[in-house]
């Protein structure tokens, strides 16, 4: 079944790759998935107000006490999938501004010229951005907090370096300095909830000896079979064959989606098969810098997999159905997007 699923993912993003080579095929549909995820972030503010779960909408069990987790059960899938919606939407919203502002006539103009977009025609998109950006911190996901930030970091990192090198219009240097500005308010606004979750690994460490315990069984089965791996989605089945120390759970996860992919894969398949996400996301890095317009499709695909390989490290997210269509659908269109006008292959038509 995970293969079907996987199979069907690398589907997606070869068809959004195959859509998104029109540009403004490509913006209708990076625009559609913002749309989508904003609606689900009002849904799930929705819940959190009324003091909602979605857990119980499906089970008759004790809840799991996530009580910002719809319409995901589990805060760090939320966490992940808001992430790739706040980078989108954030980077889509300071793109406006700068396209709005008036570049070239002085900071208070520019300024002014700014304001006057975000409290006018692009007041429903800043909104949009404060009620992801603030749902991602609200989740107080530990995991997805750091992913969020490297993604920040590294996208930052990429506007700056072309804007320098390059000498971009002030769009870059703005959106750069916004993702800066990110880091900030998230570091600030989410700090608190860093330091409990923190403090209470360091006074249980329940959850990270877990982890340790799925990691470990995973490099056992890894060490086990190499080459052909023990097949994609055993590791259940695998786990207490492994495993060195027996917990009262269900172990259906490593909780690292790079082990658990080396142990089903093999070394060979699993290394093959982030090789070409690796070539897939340079492509993307390149195109930031050779594009004069869309720059943020290939932006924000290189952001969203850092913030999913960050968050994968110590989670599952991309075995998340919903995540991970919408991160091939990202990649996909990011990819589409890379190349210039003229380098562009032939365009698909429907």
């Amino acid at each position: 079944r995970r293969v079907l699923f996987r199979s069907a993912y690398a589907l997606a993003a070869w068809l959004f790759y195959s859509l998104g080579r029109d540009g403004g095929r490509a913006r209708f549909l990076f625009l559609s998935l913002v749309l989508i995820g904003v609606l689900y972030a009002v849904y799930s503010w929705a819940f959190a107000f009324m003091g909602l779960t979605q857990y119980r909408l499906f089970y008759a069990t004790a809840d799991i006490a996530d009580r910002v987790a719809a319409p995901f059960v589990n805060r760090d899938s939320l966490a992940t999938y808001m992430g790739l919606i706040a980078l989108a939407v954030g980077a889509f919203f300071f793109e406006r501004v700068g396209l709005a502002s008036q570049q070239g006539r002085g900071t208070w103009n520019f300024v002014l010229s700014a304001m006057q977009y975000i409290f006018g025609r692009g007041l429903l998109l800043f909104l949009a951005t404060i009620v992801t950006f603030s749902l991602e911190v609200a989740t107080g996901s530990l995991g997805g907090t750091l992913a969020m930030l490297a993604a920040i970091l590294v996208m930052s990192a990429i506007t700056w370096t072309g804007w320098l090198r390059a000498r971009f219009d002030s769009w870059t240097a703005l959106i750069a300095g916004a993702f800066a500005l990110s880091i900030a308010v998230l570091l600030i606004l989410n700090g608190g909830s860093i330091a409990a979750r923190i403090a209470a690994m360091a006074s249980t460490g329940l959850a990270e000896q877990l982890r340790l315990v799925l990691w470990s069984a995973a490099e056992r089965m890894i060490a086990d079979a190499p080459l052909l791996g023990l097949g994609l989605g055993s590791y259940e089945n695998a786990y207490p064959l492994y495993a060195q120390t027996i917990y009262p759970f269900v172990m259906d996860k490593a909780h690292n989606d790079f082990l658990e992919l080396m142990a089903g894969w093999g070394l060979p398949a699993a290394i093959a098969w982030l090789s070409a996400m690796g070539f897939l996301v340079a492509m993307c890095v390149r195109g930031v810098f050779v594009r004069r317009r869309d720059r943020i499709l290939p932006l924000v695909a290189v952001g969203a997999t850092v913030l999913v390989g960050a968050h994968s490290l110590v989670e599952f997210s991309l075995q998340i159905p919903a995540i991970a269509f919408l991160y091939s659908a990202i990649l996909g269109l990011g990819v589409a997007q890379s190349f210039p006008s003229r380098d562009r292959p032939e365009k698909l038509r429907i």
